[in-house]
């Protein structure tokens, strides 16, 4: 009895975050709440860096300003440009980490900064689960990479999926039949604890430096290889029983397990 009234309450709770969040008005234009909470996300990412980097001598913190903003740019016109010359102009938390923002970043701090490559590095580590936290709220509220039909998830309007023409353009996810495992907030809650982790290891000085970023995928790739079984609004394809990601998650693990070992 109890169970079951508990169950209700948190279904109420999620459907009422997960239909009751509308676009804002900026300047007579409709701003996503998925950008919101990405935009949000970007500025904590900005706050971690200035705390991280405030003794730097090797990257201070608006040279590090600097490359954020040129790898932004950089994501945005490989994404926008090159990406959907091979059909793939979905965005992909994964993949696009390390196909085209991680090496991006590689190159600006090793021939263009030319700052300590196992510090910059370590700043990602901290950034990067916290970022990813806001993220996946975002996908929550707007819809998209959600789960299973599951009696216990979360229920979605249908006239909540609306695209969305404002201060960018929000192509709205297909909207489910049934209730569905909130698998955005199981991976936003678990990269929000990693982060957490992270960042005591940093502060406890319990790692070597240039790891912490093989340490954070130790813990996100098992994580997401899990949930990918559980997940099946994606625009991203499927090889066999693997979801793009997985296959993604298997060798980077190995490969971070490796460096780290």
């Amino acid at each position: 009895m109890m169970n079951t009234l508990l169950t209700e309450v948190l279904q109420s709770r999620m459907d009422t975050l997960a239909n009751g969040v509308k676009p804002i008005k900026v300047f007579s234009y409709a701003y996503h709440p998925y950008f919101v909470l990405t935009d949000l996300g970007r500025l904590v990412s900005l706050g971690i860096a200035f705390w991280y980097l405030r003794d730097s001598s090797s990257l201070p913190f608006f040279t590090f300003l600097g490359v954020f903003g040129a790898v932004f740019v950089v994501y945005k016109v490989v994404r926008d440009r090159v990406k959907v010359w091979f059909g793939t102009a979905s965005r992909s938390f994964l993949q696009d980490t390390i196909l085209i923002i991680l090496p991006t970043y590689y190159a600006i701090i090793r021939w263009v900064v030319r700052a300590d490559l196992a510090e910059a590095f370590d700043l990602v580590a901290l950034i990067v689960p916290f970022y990813l936290f806001f993220s996946r709220l975002g996908c929550f509220v707007s819809g998209c990479c959600y789960g299973l039909p599951s009696p216990f998830g979360v229920w979605y309007s249908a006239d909540h999926f609306r695209d969305v023409h404002g201060c960018r353009q929000f192509k709205a996810a297909h909207p489910p039949r049934d209730r569905v495992l909130p698998t955005q907030l199981i991976e936003a809650l678990f990269s929000f604890l990693i982060g957490l982790f992270i960042l005591y290891l940093h502060i406890q000085q319990k790692l070597v430096p240039g790891t912490s970023l093989c340490v954070y995928f130790l813990f996100y790739c098992p994580l997401r290889f899990g949930l990918d079984f559980f997940r099946v609004s994606s625009a991203r394809p499927r090889y066999g029983r693997f979801s793009e990601a997985q296959l993604f998650c298997m060798a980077i693990f190995i490969l971070a397990l490796f460096i780290v070992w």
